[in-house]
């Protein structure tokens, strides 16, 4: 059985809670793990939250999707070892958080270079298994899980100057992964970029965007009035629950063969 969750963002609480609440049991080998990427960065446990999946990959029960704040914690990483640190999305993105605690340092050290670069040795380690861990997609019987869109080209609309843009042809070897992770599937899906005889599960884009623009349910951006269960049209699930600001970890669920558990 698979249990999928997206965007933890190192909220070690929320993703054990809704683990439980969905029947995940560590100790059974039959229970594998799929991260629709963002595991870490923004919260407070990115060391209990990289430690358990770690041994889920160990034990070969995690399929480790990538997504753009793994990218994100790779380009930091680089900063830090050769200019600096000179991108202020790091911060506000809380990929220095997660370094510095992978690293047992203060985060003011990395953001000034009060450190030695003997000091990141612990989180370039870490990053060289993510790097080994993680893929760009998982397919499973007709799901396709990743983490913002799967790659997509623009061509012009039939009798129009304007562009849309259509799931790639080739879209499993294409070489526009890393942009992909940034896309928001709900509305490329809504507006017909799918992938055909294919449900594609999906995070990055927090769910209640497609609850409120498409759906017109609540507010993009309100803890009691917007909508942060998973989001579903035809060809696709979404189930980034915004964690950050909610609290709360979206989980769902399906069996070794591809069956949507509900």
């Amino acid at each position: 059985m698979y249990f999928v969750v997206s965007d933890v963002h190192s909220f070690w609480d929320p993703f054990e809670a809704a683990l439980t609440a969905s029947g995940f049991n560590q100790n059974d080998n039959n229970h594998k793990l799929i991260v629709c990427g963002d595991m870490l960065d923004r919260g407070p446990d990115s060391l209990k939250c990289w430690n358990f999946i770690k041994n889920l990959y160990d034990e070969n029960r995690l399929v480790y999707v990538r997504g753009n704040h793994e990218d994100l914690l790779e380009d930091c990483l680089f900063e830090l070892k050769t200019t600096g640190l000179d991108n202020n999305c790091h911060i506000s993105n809380g990929t220095i958080r997660t370094i510095a605690d992978f690293c047992d340092v203060a985060e003011v050290d990395l953001m000034y270079k009060t450190f030695l670069p003997s000091n990141l040795i612990p989180a370039e380690e870490i990053m060289k298994q993510i790097n080994q861990m993680t893929v760009d997609y998982f397919e499973l019987a007709n799901y396709v899980f990743v983490h913002g869109w799967v790659p997509t080209v623009v061509t012009p609309m039939e009798g129009s100057f304007y562009p849309k843009q259509r799931v790639a042809a080739d879209w499993r070897t294409n070489p526009a992964w890393k942009g992909a992770r940034w896309l928001n599937g709900m509305q490329l899906n809504h507006y017909g970029a799918r992938v055909p005889d294919k449900t594609v599960v999906c995070g990055h884009w927090h769910c209640s965007w497609g609850w409120s623009q498409l759906k017109n349910k609540g507010p993009v951006f309100d803890l009691k009035k917007s909508h942060f269960e998973p989001f579903e049209e035809p060809g696709i699930i979404a189930i980034d629950a915004c964690t950050a600001f909610t609290h709360k970890v979206n989980c769902i669920k399906f069996s070794d063969k591809g069956e949507r558990i509900l």
